[in-house]
């Protein structure tokens, strides 16, 4: 049997899963994408309302920069809250849930999933960088700037941002959108229009409208990197490099 048959097989079945569970898989996907938005809007909603209500420096630098402290307590609160429940939820429904959403082997081995997890690269940022060309083409504006506004923060401060935007964040994000958002919404809708709709969300939640386009190629890219390869580490490790360059290397 060759592998292309293998590997049809392999997708026919996992559709087939996910298409059984019907609507409480529809529905149970958008839950981690709710609780993390709850989570990390009410803590930096809190914690704006308690630094201004003890009369904080919101211009302060160092150790008690005020902007730095909320966006590492709300980014880490809104991951550890998804975390926790990604665990209960795999926990309570192991192995099945984890074998649903991506915690598994990926379908061609790894050499030929890391070189299909480096041409989606490839096309990824040939489509970005087109995107760029003609947005300043046609606007006369510099490509917009994704990169943190960390130089002058205290260094642990810096080291806590960076991490959450080079691999904490995506690890979950790719939990999130493409192990339950994604696979939830496969139950009822096409693989592409599944795809899709998880990469306009993705894409959205960012709330950065300069960069919604590229966001958009990218949540398209890992969403194709996930379907094709059955599992959830090779779009976890796009995702991971995809902003290691785009934050580090190339900014």
């Amino acid at each position: 049997m060759s592998d292309a048959i293998i590997n049809q097989a392999s997708i026919d079945a996992e559709n087939m899963e996910t298409q059984a569970h019907g609507q409480s898989v529809f529905w149970g996907g958008f839950k981690p994408l709710i609780l993390w938005f709850v989570i990390e809007f009410a803590l930096g909603f809190a914690l704006g309302f308690a630094f201004g209500f003890v009369g904080a420096d919101f211009q302060a630098v160092g150790p008690w920069n005020v902007t730095a402290i909320m966006t590492i307590v709300s980014g880490a609160g809104g991951v550890a809250a998804v975390s926790l429940w990604i665990g209960f939820d795999m926990g309570r429904h192991h192995p099945g849930r984890a074998h649903m959403i991506g915690w598994r082997p990926a379908r061609d081995g790894i050499a030929n999933t890391l070189f299909r997890v480096f041409l989606a690269f490839v096309v990824l940022r040939a489509a970005q960088a087109a995107y760029f060309a003609v947005f300043t083409e046609y606007t006369g504006a510099p490509a917009p700037s994704n990169v943190p506004a960390t130089d002058g923060l205290w260094l642990p401060h810096a080291v806590w941002i960076y991490a959450l935007l080079l691999v904490i964040a995506p690890v979950v994000e790719e939990a999130v959108f493409r192990g339950y958002l994604q696979n939830s919404l496969k139950s009822r809708l096409s693989p592409v229009l599944s795809m899709t709709i998880t990469a306009a969300l993705f894409a959205s939640i960012h709330f950065d409208i300069a960069n919604w386009v590229p966001l958009f190629f990218l949540g398209l890219a890992l969403g194709a990197v996930r379907e094709r390869t059955g599992a959830l580490w090779p779009s976890m490790a796009l995702h991971v490099v995809n902003n290691t360059v785009a934050l580090v290397i190339i900014p």
